[in-house]
């Protein structure tokens, strides 16, 4: 895989969960520290997704 690809299966688990709780009111977004971890969670490292 090169630089700047992502696998779909990692693709599917970012996008599985990503928008949970979108649509609740009030809708509370997730802080960078939260976004980091939730990307770490499915995979994805790097200092593009917050952490290295």
């Amino acid at each position: 895989m090169r630089l700047g690809q992502l696998r779909l299966a990692t693709l599917w688990r970012l996008a599985s969960h990503w928008y949970d709780g979108r649509l609740d009111s009030p809708y509370r977004r997730r802080e960078p520290v939260q976004a980091a971890e939730y990307f770490r969670s499915v995979g994805l490292h790097g200092p593009f997704w917050g952490s290295s």
